[in-house]
């Protein structure tokens, strides 16, 4: 008699994703109106890979990124960053990792204007609990070539209209 069980084949160990969505979906109410901004939204992004997130108006990027710095929940989905789920995180855990493991860069750049450039990135680092802040400080600004005496808006690496 010959038996139909076949071993599975072994399947080689994945390490976590820095950051995966998995079926995401988000809809905004508004009153009756609903909104789908993400419909089944599957991504992975591995540790160390850059990923550039572009699309018209209204296609859902921003969203995506909130999700993705924990900022809102998924109405439907998962996302998960370095095998954790982020609708599992409390409040505490949520802000250790925008603290730790998130960068986000508004389009209003969102900095204090009486600050000068190095000491808005010097204030985030603190705030991160990030150590030793002058020499970080000076790293930073130069991968975005900003000059550290400068006032937010002086000098912008990115589009200038978008800068103030």
């Amino acid at each position: 008699m010959t038996s139909l069980y076949r071993e599975p084949e072994a399947r080689e160990e994945v390490a976590p994703a820095a950051l995966e969505l998995v079926d995401v979906f988000k809809i905004y109410q508004s009153g009756p109106a609903e909104t789908v901004a993400l419909r089944g939204l599957d991504m992975r992004i591995e540790p160390g890979e850059l990923v550039a997130v572009f699309g018209p108006s209204g296609s859902g990027k921003s969203t995506m990124l909130r999700l993705a710095a924990g900022l809102e929940q998924p109405s439907a989905g998962e996302v998960r960053a370095f095998g954790h789920s982020l609708t599992r995180l409390g409040e505490d855990e949520l802000a250790e990792y925008r603290a730790r493991r998130v960068a986000i860069v508004f389009q209003t750049l969102n900095l204090w204007p009486e600050l000068t450039a190095a000491e808005n990135v010097e204030l985030a680092l603190k705030l991160s609990r990030d150590v030793p802040v002058g020499e970080k400080t000076q790293l930073l600004l130069e991968q975005f070539s900003v000059v550290i005496g400068e006032h937010p808006g002086a000098a912008c690496p990115l589009n200038p209209q978008q800068c103030g």
